[in-house]
């Protein structure tokens, strides 16, 4: 199936792909099973830049020690990938405080002052998102 999505995305010629949480479904995954999502994960790179958000299940050390080859790969558009990439961290990062196991705390009961900062990082988040379109409209 990943293999698939590489063929899809070479066909529709899409400027970058967002993978949005979780690459495996268990935190500690098998070798094959690593072995077949970065193989998948460098096709798409062939493609175009690879932004990878990793959910629950994924590793950071284990997401982060393949990132060299998915950049070296996705030269096209490369540095507004990285920066989307930053910034979903970002994100992440300035929602942590708030989980409460696998939910987060409910957006009325934050004070202004946390609703003014988390908006200021989706904000960043969103600028480099927004050149994304123009990439695709102007491919």
């Amino acid at each position: 199936m990943l293999s698939e999505i590489a063929e899809v995305a070479s066909e529709r010629s899409v400027d970058v792909t967002v993978v949005a949480g979780d690459l495996f479904d268990v935190s500690s995954p098998s070798p094959e099973d690593e072995a077949i999502v970065y193989r998948a994960l460098l096709e798409l790179a062939e493609v175009g830049p690879v932004i990878v958000v990793g959910g629950n299940h994924d590793s950071a050390a284990r997401l982060e020690a393949v990132k060299p080859l998915l950049v070296a790969k996705g030269a096209k558009n490369a540095d507004l990938a990285s920066e989307i990439d930053s910034r979903f961290a970002a994100v992440t990062a300035a929602l942590e405080p708030y989980r409460r196991g696998t939910t987060f705390v409910a957006y009325t009961d934050l004070t202004q002052a946390d609703t003014k900062a988390l908006s200021q990082v989706i904000d960043a988040l969103a600028e480099p998102l927004s050149k994304v379109s123009k990439q695709v409209v102007s491919a």
